[in-house]
């Protein structure tokens, strides 16, 4: 790489944008066609109602690769 260039994005970094991107368009259906999102987080499974979709924002913090290492 030459000095000056900007750094290309891992292909982590580039799955990780997909998988953001994927999930804020579910998010964004759901709440258009008022159904709830059910995801899995933390170890557990989570609905979320319709009503508080609209307030629900994809994190858009990186996942350190170490967080995808399951137990």
């Amino acid at each position: 790489m030459i000095r000056g260039e900007p750094k290309e994005d891992t292909l982590f970094d580039k799955a990780n944008a997909a998988a953001i991107a994927a999930m804020q368009s579910v998010v964004d259906l759901a709440s258009r066609t008022n159904t709830p999102v059910i995801v899995f987080r933390n170890g557990q499974i989570e609905r979320i109602a319709p009503e508080a979709i609209v307030d629900y924002h994809v994190r858009e913090e990186s996942v350190s690769q170490s967080d995808t290492n399951a137990p």
